[in-house]
């Protein structure tokens, strides 16, 4: 297991991953490596738009409804209940005076709707016995979050009122002391600073020596790689270390970090482009906070510099990992982490050989263990689509605050059908159509929510759907309806579907559009 920690910020669970043709064919850079550990679900939260944002949304030239408005930040607080985000204090005066008044007394089923409970008699409480309740119960998360909602949403969007975009900010819990707002998009892409680049030449260092070590110990290899690839592996790992040593020597123009925040939010601490020789990293790793978790991403990375047929087709640590083809795991990055680990002392599965279709145990996978790795593997691809529209939408806005508007109005077409699928405005414009700082929060909180899916995958009964024609299916359509990627199920269904049988909208854009390099 992997895990990277800034400050509070816990990530555990490291995954990497990149598009899975993005080395195969001579494409631009940004169909790249990604390297995307998974939070549990107290780590990052979702944000909400600045002031500026804002101001955009209510722009005049760019036309966006506001009942787009309305359903849009509806779909973003519901996310944030559901993590328990939102500053409910806020809001308790309003839902007790719904539960209690003076003049009607008790409100059974305001009562029922607020606590999330199934009473048919409410004990006699003061209106501040009534606020002392509900206060307990937002600690622990346990009032009903459509009710929680619909009471912002009020505040925000108040009968026959003006509309108050302006109150979202405040809407927000702080985290450790600081604010949930998004913040620059240009912060996305920076360098290492002169520690950081001390560091990470020691780091870089201590990798390639590893990657050598590994290509002398035949008896690993063959445990991990099966006899017949063993020789592959081994020739492979020099290949890696180079890259290492190439990173190293050009750390200033091949290594870039995100100060802005939105790996943290979505799970993505960074990806490699193949091409280009470039590795974009989360601000955990660059700055180290866990430096042999550092190390092991460096030689993921690496493996992904090194040749084209080096994919993520699944993570270390996640199930499933023991028991893929040798075919698979010459050709997954995570597996080349390793006999590296074995070396450094930090495996997971020192003494384990990795068996085809067999569990660490020996025995064959199960029915339901190889669903559940076939709905986990499919998360995952909805993710990755999901986690390159948000690359594409980042790389765009840049260009678009910088002044350059090719990009954007070449692949519009494509990004008015991509924002009908994700629930964005784009589509909902009648003026000048531009990506806003809003459907940048919208698209980060819906990779989100499928990250969050996605570590949960492991423990979801896959069995309940044992009639159904497809039941992989069926059981990430429930999951979808459930972990608020929208309003209603119907609009999850029709993302799964258009995702389903669209992926080359995703794939068309995000393969056309160059990497901003800062």
């Amino acid at each position: 297991m992997k895990i990277y920690s800034n400050g509070s910020t816990a990530v555990s669970n490291a995954n990497v991953w990149h598009a899975p043709k993005s080395n195969r064919v001579n494409i631009p850079a940004e169909q790249v490596n990604k390297h995307l550990p998974e939070l549990n679900a107290s780590g990052a939260r979702f944000r909400v738009p600045s002031g500026k944002s804002i101001s955009e949304m209510s722009d005049k030239n760019v036309k966006i409804p506001v009942e787009v408005f309305k359903d849009r930040v509806a779909v973003m607080l519901q996310r944030m209940a559901l993590e328990n985000q939102l500053n409910v204090e806020m809001i308790i005066p309003e839902l007790a005076q719904k539960i209690y008044s003076k003049k009607d007394g008790m409100n059974l089923a305001a009562y029922n709707a607020a606590l999330n409970l199934n009473v048919t008699v409410i004990p006699e409480k003061s209106l501040d016995d009534i606020e002392e309740l509900l206060e307990s119960r937002a600690d622990d998360n346990k009032l009903n979050y459509k009710v929680v909602v619909d009471q912002f949403l009020n505040r925000i969007f108040p009968p026959g009122g003006a509309v108050k975009l302006g109150l979202l900010p405040g809407m927000v819990k702080k985290k450790d002391g600081e604010s949930l707002v998004y913040g620059s998009v240009l912060d996305a892409y920076s360098r290492l600073n002169s520690s950081e680049m001390s560091d990470m030449r020691s780091t870089l260092s201590k990798a390639a020596k590893l990657c050598k070590e590994a290509a002398e110990k035949e008896e690993w290899l063959k445990d991990v790689f099966g006899k017949d690839n063993m020789k592959t592996a081994k020739e492979m790992y020099p290949v890696i270390a180079a890259k290492l040593e190439f990173l190293k020597n050009n750390m200033k123009t091949n290594i870039s970090v995100d100060r802005n925040g939105d790996a943290e939010q979505m799970g993505v601490g960074g990806y490699a482009l193949h091409q280009l020789g470039l590795v974009h990293l989360m601000g955990a790793i660059a700055n180290q906070t866990d430096e042999d978790e550092t190390l092991m991403t460096m030689i993921h990375e690496a493996a992904h510099l090194a040749s084209a047929s080096i994919d993520d087709l699944r993570y270390y640590g996640r199930p499933g990992f023991l028991s893929m083809t040798h075919y698979q795991k010459i050709n997954n990055a995570a597996h080349y982490e390793e006999v590296p680990r074995r070396i450094h002392g930090n495996s997971s599965y020192l003494g384990e050989v990795f068996t085809p279709e067999k569990t660490a145990s020996g025995r064959s996978e199960s029915t339901e263990e190889v669903r559940r790795n076939a709905v986990g593997d499919k998360v995952q691809w909805l993710w990755k689509k999901a986690a390159d529209v948000h690359d594409v939408l980042v790389i765009m806005r840049r260009q678009l605050e910088e002044g350059n508007k090719s990009d954007f109005e070449k692949f519009k077409p494509d990004l008015v059908d991509i924002s009908k699928a994700f629930g964005l405005t784009l589509h909902t414009q009648s003026g000048n159509m531009s990506i806003t700082g809003f459907d940048l929060v919208l698209i980060e909180g819906f990779v989100h929510t499928l990250h969050i899916l996605k570590s949960k995958v492991g423990k979801m009964p896959v069995m309940q759907f044992e009639s159904a024609h497809d039941p992989v299916r069926e059981i990430i359509l429930n999951a979808l309806a459930q972990k608020a990627l929208f309003l209603d199920t119907k609009q999850a269904r029709d993302f799964y579907t258009w995702i389903e049988y669209h992926p080359e909208v995703v794939t068309r854009v995000n393969t056309g559009v160059k990497m901003v390099k800062k």
